[in-house]
């Protein structure tokens, strides 16, 4: 299979992107008013259009894929099943103007950061369709069914199937009251999947593919604690399911979550000792203070994109983003490509090699002068782990001299 393009569970994303969860849950409340404009008495009450509007804004404005793409996959998709319902409810009017205020006021909460965000996609291809890739070779005839049968599976397990299960027994029972808010669950599940399987974020690692299926993974986990708590034991079909669906699925989840506990809470004390980059960033407080203190707040540092890269899943260059407060001139790569709008991918990749280039210890004089002229670099960060620390040419230039130091661990050029 395919591994690097897997997918994220909304539990990490809860502790490393919690911006995005949130947009997800307003996602699923905006699906909820959606659904009392379209089918309750509520349908010309401005106060629900303007809360839905809000709630538009708010999602849009933290996750542009999980509160953004999600919504344009799900809300069309609910609408047009609820035409006939509202035709004969003869409440077209009504629905219409409240469906316009919400949008209205969407717009003009919004308005400027659309905007924004338009203009990027102006300059640059943001979004692009795929076939998600999942077995090795490519070949899309297999991926597609792969998608549903294989990767959901086993990145999402017991959630994705429960929800299967969920889906069959709400079709097959005829005593559901509300059979629009079930079809509504099932358009928000199944609508960002579909997302995520043909179209992709052009940025170093697939955003849109983790973020756009956050509402989808919110439901199925409420939809499999609803059948596990209302059908497991029963003596149905349903219930037989269900029950071994819990036990095969469960199991495996609870000694992984045991496992996952282990390596973030014990491990190090068990096993010990940490590692040098781990000590490394413990220590780094100390060096972004410094850089502070002699680089004023509208100017750029440049330090190693790859510092600290073990520390983290991906190479993030952690101390810098969580500590320095100061803008950084030659970031990790997905950085670069994804705000670094002005530049095409193969540029973004162009300065991220020149400045992981030049801390390898390959830097001359001339590219000195490029960081700090070009690429307006006016402080320039060297640990000992980098292959810069140490050369000639740090101490024999004439661009950058040696304002700060700590003997052995770090050097601060300006």
């Amino acid at each position: 299979m395919a591994h690097e393009h897997g997918l994220q569970t909304w539990i990490v994303q809860a502790a490393w992107v919690p911006q995005h969860l949130f947009s997800g849950t307003l996602t699923l409340i905006i699906v909820l008013a959606y659904l009392r404009i379209l089918y309750c008495d509520a349908g010309g009450n401005l106060v629900l259009a303007a809360f839905m509007g809000a709630m538009l804004a708010s999602a849009y404005g933290s996750s542009m894929w999980a509160g953004g793409f999600s919504l344009l996959s799900i809300l069309p998709i609910i609408g047009a099943l609820s035409v006939p319902h509202v035709l004969r409810a003869k409440r077209l009017l009504e629905v219409a103007i409240s469906l316009s205020s919400a949008v209205t006021i969407a717009a003009l909460c919004a308005g400027v950061l659309v905007r924004e965000q338009s203009s990027i996609i102006h300059a640059r291809k943001v979004v692009a369709f795929w076939v998600f890739p999942i077995f090795l070779g490519g070949n899309w005839f297999y991926d597609v069914p792969g998608f549903w049968a294989v990767l959901l599976l086993l990145e999402f397990g017991v959630v994705f199937l429960a929800f299967i299960i969920w889906s069959f027994s709400i079709v097959s029972d005829e005593t559901i009251r509300r059979p629009h808010i079930d079809r509504a669950i099932i358009v928000a599940v199944i609508a960002p999947l579909f997302c995520t399987q043909f179209l992709h974020s052009v940025i170093m690692y697939n955003d849109l593919g983790w973020r756009v299926l956050i509402p989808s993974l919110l439901l199925m986990t409420a939809m499999t604690a609803a059948l596990f708590s209302t059908r497991i034991e029963k003596n149905t079909l349903v219930g037989r399911l269900t029950t071994m669906t819990a036990i095969i699925f469960l199991v495996p989840s609870i000694l992984a979550g045991a496992q996952c506990v282990y390596a973030a809470n014990f491990k190090f004390r068990v096993e010990g000792p940490e590692t040098e980059e781990g000590i490394a960033f413990k220590a780094s407080p100390e060096m972004w203070k410094a850089v502070r203190q002699v680089t004023p707040s509208a100017e750029a540092v440049a330090n190693n994109p790859l510092d600290l890269a073990s520390v983290t899943r991906w190479p993030g260059n952690i101390a810098w983003a969580v500590l320095s407060q100061r803008r950084n001139c030659g970031t990790p790569l997905g950085l670069l490509r994804a705000y670094a709008a002005q530049l095409t991918p193969e540029q973004a990749s162009g300065v991220y090699e020149f400045f992981v280039d030049a801390f390898e210890g390959n830097a001359t004089e001339d590219q000195l002068r490029v960081m700090k002229e070009k690429y307006l670099c006016k402080t320039l960060v060297v640990t000992s782990r980098d292959g810069l620390w140490g050369k000639p040419v740090l101490d024999n230039n004439s661009v950058y001299k040696l304002v700060s130091e700590e003997k052995g661990k770090w050097r601060i050029y300006r």
